[in-house]
């Protein structure tokens, strides 16, 4: 757990780690030069349970460097983080725990959380949550962060294969070593909520929004390279409106997503970074994505899907949904 200026927060984040089911565990909290009471409020913590230790960096090094220096400083052969602010469930470590005893060829997972406002309530703007298959995590890094930090637990032995969390990526250092995990190891999520984020203004990365933005776009640009691919600004902008679904429904967007999608499968079955079948799932769901908004076009929008390949790895139910939208808007 790293801390910086965490008075505010981080003696409900430290309690729910104590509140655990699961009891052998040791938390180190690396407090990154606070100048408010953070040190103070850990130490009481640390002279009630020996299983909490505190070490201070003696200049700011920022929140990878203070993972890493935590990871090193621990003796468990499983790692689970948590930001400051935030909260584990108590069920949290049982569970992870158990799901990585019983799936040895799992060396990262992670699980829904809650999004919770500054004084600890229900966020109205929930993330959306839904099952999803291991085989398509490693793909969906190639668009964007999959996972959110304080739900993650890995093995150690992943996290000393890859040399820790690198610094040079921060405030995304979390995203570019999930995504080299993913590359050596199976991924996983439990569809549960077993944990909440705390949305703030002073998230660290609220604070660093820019330089995030920034940091994303460059591992975005580096796992597409892995394809063999060297994206324009153009292509990386076409991309990440992908990711985000932020479409335009005109045919020129179409065309222009319908020849990067394709290129990306291409790519991948030539140089076979992702599961094929996975990659074209994943794909084939942000075609779908894209023409069940332009259903109200009608032919036009069924010619647009079943006209690329791309339709062929969604499941019967999309592929008859789509006529059926259609169907409905024409009948109307």
């Amino acid at each position: 757990m790293p801390a910086y200026q965490a008075a505010q927060y981080i003696s409900k984040s430290v309690q729910s780690v104590v509140n655990q089911q699961f009891t052998d565990w040791e938390l180190i909290v690396i407090d990154d030069g606070s100048q408010d009471n953070t040190t103070a409020t850990v130490s009481l913590w640390a002279d009630t349970d020996k299983r909490i230790r505190l070490i201070r960096n003696e200049k700011q090094a920022g929140a990878a460097h203070s993972r890493n220096k935590a990871i090193e400083a621990s003796c468990g052969e499983l790692i689970a983080f948590l930001d400051a602010d935030d909260l584990a469930y108590p069920q949290r470590l049982q569970k992870q725990v158990v799901f990585m005893e019983q799936n040895p060829s799992v060396g990262l997972i992670a699980h829904w959380l809650d999004i919770i406002d500054q004084n600890g309530l229900l966020h109205p703007l929930q993330w959306g949550w839904r099952r999803e298959k291991d085989t398509h995590l490693p793909v969906f890094l190639l668009f964007g962060n999959a996972f959110a930090l304080s739900s993650v637990m890995m093995r150690r032995s992943v996290w000393e294969q890859l040399h820790g969390f690198p610094t040079a990526f921060e405030p995304c250092e979390d995203y570019a070593l999930w995504s080299e995990a993913a590359t050596i190891t199976r991924l996983h999520i439990i569809p549960e909520k077993l944990g909440a984020r705390r949305e703030h203004n002073n998230n660290w990365t609220n604070r660093e929004s820019e330089k995030s933005r920034q940091q994303t776009e460059e591992i975005i640009r580096y796992n597409i390279g892995k394809l063999g691919i060297t994206p324009t600004a153009d292509e990386l902008f076409l991309h990440q409106q992908l990711r985000h679904r932020q479409f335009v429904l005109d045919n020129t967007f179409a065309q222009k997503a319908r020849k990067w999608l394709i290129y990306l499968l291409h790519q991948n079955q030539k140089h076979r970074i992702y599961q094929q079948q996975a990659m074209a799932e994943v794909i084939g769901e942000i075609w779908y994505d894209y023409w069940q908004l332009q259903h109200k076009e009608g032919l036009t929008a069924l010619k647009g899907y079943f006209g690329s390949p791309l339709w062929r790895a969604n499941g019967i139910r999309k592929n008859l949904l789509l006529p059926a939208l259609v169907a409905k808007r024409f009948l109307k």
